[in-house]
């Protein structure tokens, strides 16, 4: 959440548990990662971590399209995280509903 809300695009390296299909969604569906292997058995190059920092890095091609959907993406983030007095972002808001529906639920009780 951290890079793609600053627009840095990410190479993947999901080791354990859900960070397979996080790495995979992130690559495949929406194209702000790249992955580098798989797994903490892996056998990683040299050469194959350099090719994908300059691919990330590119200002046109690939490394631009990701820059791209990922500064996207960080101003959605930016735009959901919002709580100024005159404009309150869609998590704030969902965040605030959800605390006052708690907390009503404990004045109940």
């Amino acid at each position: 959440m951290e890079s793609l809300s600053q627009g840095v695009p990410m190479i993947g390296w999901p080791l354990a548990s859900e960070q397979a299909f996080n790495s995979k969604m992130l690559a495949e569906e929406m194209g702000v990662s790249v992955e580098l292997t798989r797994g903490s058995q892996s056998v990683i190059a040299g050469k194959e971590v350099k090719r994908l920092i300059d691919l990330v890095m590119e200002k046109s091609g690939k490394g631009g399209e990701m820059r791209k959907k990922t500064g996207d993406i960080g101003e959605q983030v930016k735009a959901a995280v919002r709580d100024t007095a005159e404009d309150k972002g869609s998590f704030v808001l969902e965040m605030d509903d959800f605390l006052g529906t708690i907390l009503a639920t404990r004045r109940k009780n």
